[in-house]
């Protein structure tokens, strides 16, 4: 059994010498400072490889309890890791050469079409799709077959704000998973001191009979490169592939009703993770890293940056709208999948959806604005 003697760490590391290590002095006379409790790892695959390398690791190298299903936890949740890692990054393989091509091909054909018709005098670019240069003509849209006109409107870049809003939310989400992947690299890799031993790496703040709590005061500097290599890399690329090939697919995304659909199934890549912990992690794993703490910025004064800190994630998302997508006249974006979009869909396409998408006749060809919409009128 555990040893519940928390004289016996031995450690060098105590709470107390910690609580500084966020920069602010712990007397500090603002009475408006919140002091926050120590972090809870992630309840998915990660957080428990986590736990595992520290708990089962430290236990180990104190010798105390039974070794072998340690050492047994310790592979399991190794290979869960890899598993998870690797089934996430084969499915975002097979979506790129499988999935997104033929959408992709499907709204640059369309375009291009759409183009060749539009204008006077067009060019072929780089993959030999017509763009305009001169001579934009809105009454040959007529000319269009009635199949291509609606394969041209359906783009997803003809209604650049519903879209821009789907892909808004489609970032936030990605955005939310890197900043839980910052949040335990930070605690693991930065905040926790380095020390010589895994018997000293480990803290008890909370001592009973059926529950030991221990706080990742301290890693070895091997540690924290194992965590780094086996956790934070591994989860931060595969977020930050997720959104750019979900921003990607999403672009080439027809009819409408698509969108949505196709950012949840993307967003399943993401879970992976919870899902594999929620099927695999038996309940004392899960007991284990839910008394398995880290450090974290304990104190939260009272600043812009505790308070309204987070909009910042909020920014990045629509910045990172604006670059991929691109602003008319200032920035061409970095959508690929598009290249050279004329932003010349918008208004053609705007008495076009009036008429296509109208339910209840008479319809009429005079775009509605969007409080028609909102106060119930149609």
């Amino acid at each position: 059994a555990e040893s519940d003697d928390a004289s016996r760490s031995g450690s060098g590391l105590n709470l107390s010498n910690l609580t500084g290590s966020d920069g602010y002095d712990d007397d500090d006379d603002d009475d408006d400072v919140v002091r926050v409790p120590f972090e809870h790892l992630p309840d998915d695959v990660y957080g428990l490889t986590v736990c595992s390398l520290c708990r089962d690791v430290y236990f180990i190298s104190r010798r105390e309890g039974r070794i072998t299903p340690r050492v047994a936890r310790i592979v399991t949740s190794i290979l869960k890791v890899v598993f998870t890692v690797f089934a996430q990054a084969y499915l975002l393989i097979e979506i790129k050469h499988y999935v997104t091509p033929s959408s992709v091909y499907e709204v640059r054909e369309s375009y291009s079409v759409y183009e060749r018709v539009m204008y006077d005098k067009t060019e072929l670019n780089i993959h030999n799709h017509h763009r305009g240069i001169s001579g934009f003509n809105a009454s040959r849209f007529n000319d269009l077959t009635p199949d291509e006109r609606e394969a041209a409107c359906l783009i997803p870049l003809s209604r650049p704000y519903f879209f821009g809003v789907v892909l808004y939310i489609w970032t936030v989400c990605n955005l939310v998973d890197l900043k839980v992947t910052w949040g335990f690299a930070e605690s693991l890799l930065l905040l926790a001191t380095s020390c010589r031993y895994m018997s000293d790496a480990l803290v008890p703040i909370k001592q009973s009979k059926d529950r030991r709590v221990f706080v990742v005061a301290g890693l070895p500097l091997w540690m924290k490169l194992l965590i780094s290599v086996l956790v934070v890399l591994p989860r931060a690329a595969i977020t930050m592939r997720v959104l750019w090939l979900g921003s990607r697919w999403l672009l080439a995304t027809t009819p409408f009703g698509e969108l949505v659909l196709n950012a949840v199934a993307l967003e399943f890549v993401l879970y992976l993770n919870r899902v594999f912990f929620g099927a695999f992690a038996s309940e004392r794993s899960k007991i284990d890293l839910a008394n398995t703490k880290v450090l974290c910025r304990r104190k939260r004064p009272s600043n812009l940056a505790s308070f309204i800190g987070t909009t910042l994630f909020g920014l990045a998302a629509l910045a990172w709208v604006a670059l991929y997508i691109g602003i008319p006249g200032v920035h061409g974006g970095w959508q690929g999948c598009l290249p050279d979009y004329k932003w010349d869909l918008r208004e053609v396409c705007a008495e076009w959806f009036e008429t296509h998408f109208c339910v209840d006749p008479p319809c009429n060809a005079v775009p509605k604005s969007m409080w028609f919409y909102l106060l119930g009128f149609a």
